[in-house]
């Protein structure tokens, strides 16, 4: 039986500079005619909203890697929406949340940051019969909709999302708890990610693992010289066929 997959997005699947740079476009181009003014302020104001609330995320769960998910996330879509609702001087909506949500959604399915090669190896791997689920520390409607954007929205099985297990992407409990809603043993489990402590707290838990090395992933970790190394998605199909024999 072939094992599954568990797929990190940004760095992994998807260059998170680019995809940076479409997002604040399709933001500002969602904002801009959904709600009028300069498309220049909107510009500077969804560049700057956006690398604030992430630095904001970066460092909390930093500091707090097993707080309560849910309550924060919430707190930061909400100051999203309060931040675009003063820009137009209205009040929040009644679903401050939702509102954010949907506006995400809608901006991420205008971008396509995935990396050359990376969607055909996704759909291939599907065709080969590997159960393919999202393991990211973004949550699981950002990961839909962006996986829409891309072209391979249907092929995903799981979509983890801190959200669906409430624990950040920090240690590896974020792995035990994607391995307990999957009712999957570690040793039938493939993990692939930029993140050096995330290929590192897969395999502590028994999971085999490796590491993404692709334009604007995260630096690879060295420890390991034996750990394979993706560096390109276009062979990546046949090298994991080998590296299973």
């Amino acid at each position: 039986m072939k094992p599954t997959l568990l797929l990190d997005f940004d760095g992994t699947l998807s260059d998170p500079v680019l995809l940076f740079e479409q997002y604040v476009s399709a933001l500002t181009e969602e904002l801009t005619e959904a709600h009028g003014g300069e498309g220049e302020a909107w510009r500077s104001l969804t560049r700057t909203m956006l690398w604030d609330l992430t630095q904001d995320f970066a460092n909390y769960f930093s500091a707090n890697p097993f707080a309560d998910y849910h309550p924060y996330m919430n707190a930061l879509y909400t100051r999203s929406t309060q931040i675009v609702c003063e820009h137009i001087g209205r009040p929040l909506p009644n679903d401050p949340v939702r509102f954010a949500r949907d506006m995400q959604a809608r901006s991420l399915r205008c971008c396509n940051a995935f990396y050359e090669d990376a969607a055909e190896a996704l759909a291939l791997l599907h065709q080969q019969g590997y159960r393919i689920v999202m393991a990211s520390g973004q949550e699981s409607e950002f990961l839909q909709a962006a996986l829409e954007g891309a072209g391979v929205g249907s092929i995903p099985q799981g979509w983890f999302g801190p959200d669906l297990i409430n624990c950040a992407k920090e240690s590896t409990r974020y792995f035990e708890r994607i391995f307990d809603a999957l009712n999957l043993s570690p040793n039938e489990a493939i993990v692939i990610d930029d993140l050096a402590p995330a290929v590192l707290w897969a395999e502590e838990l028994g999971a085999k693992a490796v590491q993404a090395q692709l334009a604007n992933s995260q630096p690879r970790e060295l420890s390991t010289p034996s750990r394979p190394v993706l560096t390109s998605w276009l062979d990546f199909p046949q090298r994991l066929a080998e590296l299973l024999k």
